[in-house]
């Protein structure tokens, strides 16, 4: 502590610091987490100077001798009183009061009553303002760049319960590292600590796993761990991964996993060139099930490579098409399959079966009406191999050749053991079925999935960027949340993006939505295309609405 100015009668003290008799003024300089212990005469009023370097709030103490009556006042750098006390005879005053970095500040000490003697003037230590939280999500992950000394704090709220994991990597996804910091509080005052981490994996960057119920809103404070050091890395919050199993190639594995969970798969190619990843059956026989695939670079499943959804639809439609027409719906009539016949991919495999079965049938048939039916499902077949090719941007080689190929040699055993001498009956009934889906591709909306991309090259030209994805800014995935609102397939709504681009963002981009429609569960149809437009934004597509 040092003095600053010893003595003056002539202070213009103000009406709300006046005490009986004030003759004598003195000034120090003093700081936070400082204590102080100074004779007090009659009439003397004590100032204490500080001038705080963090933003937050202060408490002070004022212990007096049993006898006096001592009381305290804070003011800001504007003379205003920011806070105080006056607890009366020989009671110790208390005091708390927010400040703000680089500004000055004045405790003041005067005499009120009693006796003179010595009191202690104890400032505690800046307790940090606490900036205000902003939303952590699933799987999406989030690039911070801080100052030196600065934080931020996420709130996170699991929508179910498990084993989740917190963690830091390089900024944007690639990069070098930086020396962060993770906790995480159960209560949004940051007092509560649950969970920490400073350096993991032998790096700088933060990890840690914690068990969390579904509803329950937490709260992360991501910092460097050097409070003069600044932030430049990913967060980055998701399930806690299963163990990791290997996969090789035409050696299929049996999966079971409860709703809402997931199992994830390591392949290691021995070759260079291209791979089919899909499911079926489980056991090889049996009912399908709503399945769904992301292939990842990395073990954090951070960086997606590749993603399915209509090819559940398209196989779908396979099955259900060797039921009808191989199987005469047996399993369906027993078991019961999923039938979505106004999906565009789901049909397409059915058609595609229906074609096979025909000409099969055909060809064991020697009647002229079975061998005109065949004729037509070699069209139809060809025909929906092309539209689902152009549908998908994939050429057919490298994708409905393939899955084709397969078809047949299924198609050719099986319909092999279930062919009989009606053959003619099979082929006439095969073609009612071939000609009923066809009829319903064909009275599909205007604007369907599988013509997508169709139009919107129409509508914008070729993609800018040779492979190109034609993606929907109103995901597939939810249309049931735009039924009514937008048509989700109207080109407009589409954006050719580059396809690696495309495939190693979808699942970010799908889960903003996902979250999106958790907090705003209602939206009115500006209010989905403003969100749209947000994310065409931040994702960088070039969007026409």
């Amino acid at each position: 502590m040092q003095t600053i100015k010893d003595y003056s009668n002539s202070l213009d003290v103000p009406s709300y610091e006046q005490s009986v008799g004030a003759t004598a003024d003195y000034y120090y300089y003093t700081s936070p987490s400082n204590t102080s212990t100074t004779f007090m005469s009659a009439g003397d009023n004590h100032y204490y100077y500080f001038t705080p370097t963090t933003t937050g709030t202060m408490n002070l103490t004022l212990s007096v001798p049993y006898n006096s009556d001592y009381d305290v006042h804070v003011l800001d750098a504007s003379g205003n009183v920011i806070g105080g006390s006056g607890a009366g005879t020989g009671l110790t005053d208390y005091a708390s009061f927010s400040v703000v970095a680089g500004s000055t500040y004045r405790v003041r000490v005067y005499y009120w009553s009693g006796a003179a003697g010595y009191y202690t003037l104890s400032l505690s230590s800046i307790t940090p303002s606490i900036p205000p939280s902003v939303p952590l999500y699933q799987n999406s992950p989030v690039d911070v760049s801080l100052s030196a000394g600065a934080y931020m704090v996420y709130r996170f709220t699991p929508s179910s319960s498990g084993t989740f994991k917190f963690f830091t990597g390089p900024y944007g996804g690639f990069g070098g590292s930086n020396d962060t910091y993770l906790e995480l509080y159960s209560n949004s005052g940051l007092t509560n600590l649950i969970a920490s981490n400073d350096d993991s994996n032998q790096t700088l960057f933060s990890e840690f796993n914690i068990s969390i119920s579904a509803g329950t809103t937490y709260y992360l404070k991501f910092r460097h761990y050097s409070p003069s050091g600044s932030v430049y890395a990913r967060l980055t919050a998701t399930m806690a991964q299963p163990p990791i199993q290997a996969i090789n190639v035409n050696s299929p594995v049996d999966v079971q996993v409860v709703q809402g969970e997931y199992k994830p798969f390591k392949f290691t190619p021995l070759e260079t060139g291209d791979y089919t990843f899909l499911t079926s059956s489980y056991g090889g026989s049996g009912g399908s099930s709503d399945t769904y695939l992301h292939l990842y670079s990395d073990s954090n499943l951070s960086n997606q490579l590749a993603y399915n959804e209509d090819l559940d639809m398209f196989m779908q439609g396979i099955s259900v098409g060797i039921d009808d027409n191989i199987l005469f719906g047996l399993y369906n009539r027993f078991y019961g399959l999923a039938k979505y016949e106004d999906e565009y991919y789901y049909l397409v495999g059915h058609l595609i079966v229906d074609c096979g079965s025909v000409t099969f049938y055909s060809g064991l048939s020697v009647s002229s009406a079975a061998a005109s039916q065949g004729l037509n499902a070699a069209a139809f077949a060809s025909a929906s191999a092309g539209e689902l090719a152009l549908a998908t941007g994939v050429g057919a080689g490298a994708g409905v050749v393939t899955l084709s190929g397969a078809l047949g040699l299924e198609l050719t055993s099986v319909v092999a053991r279930a062919a009989s001498v009606a053959a003619t009956a099979a082929a006439l009934r095969s073609g009612d079925i071939m000609y009923a889906t066809k009829n319903k591709l064909n009275n599909l909306p205007t604007n369907t999935a599988g013509n997508f991309r169709t139009h919107l090259k129409q509508l914008v030209g070729d993609p800018p960027v040779v492979p190109s994805d034609a993606h929907h800014m109103l995901p597939q995935e939810f249309s049931y949340r735009f039924l009514g609102k937008v048509d989700i397939h109207d080109a407009k709504y589409g954006s050719w993006v580059e396809r690696s681009k495309h495939r190693s963002e979808a699942y970010a981009f799908n889960k903003k939505w996902e979250n999106y429609f958790i907090e705003s569960p209602n939206p009115t149809t500006e209010q989905i295309l403003d969100y749209a437009r947000t994310l065409a934004s931040e994702f960088g597509y070039t969007i026409h609405f």
